[in-house]
C-alpha cells in the first residue's frame, strides 16, 4: 500500500471499513476516547458521523488516520 493522505478517507467511508483497511486507524479512533472499535454501529456509521457524535474536526482526523496508515509502513 502506498503513503495516502487524508482526503484519501472519505468522510462518507463506513468506520468498520476503515477498520479493516487501515489497521493502524485503530490508534487513532483509540487515542480520541472513540468507542467505534467493536461497536454494532460500526457498520453502518460514516466517519463523519463519528466525528460529530465526538465532537471531533473532521479533516483534522482523517488526516491522523493518514499519519498512522503512513508511520507503519506498508
Amino acid at each position: 500500500m502506498g503513503r495516502i493522505s487524508g482526503s484519501s478517507i472519505a468522510a462518507t467511508s463506513v468506520v468498520a471499513d476503515v477498520l479493516e483497511r487501515y489497521p493502524p486507524a485503530m490508534r487513532v479512533f483509540i487515542d480520541h476516547g472513540m468507542a467505534c472499535i467493536g461497536c454494532v454501529v460500526a457498520p453502518y456509521h460514516t466517519i463523519e458521523e463519528a466525528c460529530l457524535e465526538y465532537g471531533i474536526p473532521l479533516e483534522a482526523f482523517r488526516t491522523e488516520i493518514a499519519d498512522a496508515v503512513n508511520a507503519a509502513g506498508p
